[in-house]
């Protein structure tokens, strides 16, 4: 397991929610596909008209609901969610709230370029646009894609992670990808480069 993938399964992430949206289902979608195991999601006395939302969110395996059965406000809502987690997810180490991870910038990339590096079995390097400017990404992927099948590829890059050296080269972000144990694919969107996920 990667350190990308460990820290997944053992972060759980809490959405407090009144009365949410299209948007919501949105959020709940991308933390899903993006390989989160534990996605806690608090109804803080959300109304009939949109429960829907929790049912939807609840299909996924990943996803808790819990229920307020009138509104609490939002840090009341938290620690409910936190109480879940301790008593429920022993194996969670850490736990962020919604603000934290809005912390996180998710953009839109276009792959430009792609190669792999020397001498390793997994790293590909790859050079991506952001519509405004172009960076440089090492990305363990060259063991489920060649160069050629990336380029022309939009996917969703981690803009505001710390760059790290790997074999020598500056990575200046993170592609986001899912994977199911087995198989890792890249999440894709047809949005243009620069695009902000939210």
């Amino acid at each position: 397991m990667s350190e990308t993938e460990l820290i997944k399964e053992t972060t759980a992430i809490i959405l407090p929610s009144l009365d949410p949206d299209y948007k919501f289902a949105e959020v709940v979608k991308g933390l899903v596909e993006a390989g989160f195991a534990h996605i806690v999601i608090v109804d803080d006395g959300s109304d009939e008209a949109h429960q829907s939302w929790f049912a939807q969110a609840e299909a996924f395996p990943a996803c808790t609901v819990l229920h307020h059965g009138i509104n609490k406000g939002k840090g009341r809502a938290l620690k409910t969610a936190f109480s879940y987690v301790r008593e429920h997810l022993p194996e969670v180490k850490g736990v962020i709230t919604i603000d934290e991870f809005k912390k996180t910038e998710l953009r839109v990339a276009e792959v430009v370029t792609a190669e792999r590096v020397p001498k390793t079995d997994k790293l590909m390097k790859l050079t991506l646009t952001l519509g405004d400017e172009t960076r440089e990404v090492v990305s363990g992927i060259a063991d489920v894609y060649t160069a050629e099948e990336l380029v022309g590829k939009h996917v969703i890059l981690v803009a505001n992670l710390k760059p790290a050296k790997l074999r020598g080269i500056v990575s200046h972000g993170m592609v986001l990808a899912a994977s199911d144990g087995e198989k890792l694919r890249l999440i894709e969107t047809d949005m243009p480069a620069g695009s902000v996920v939210r």
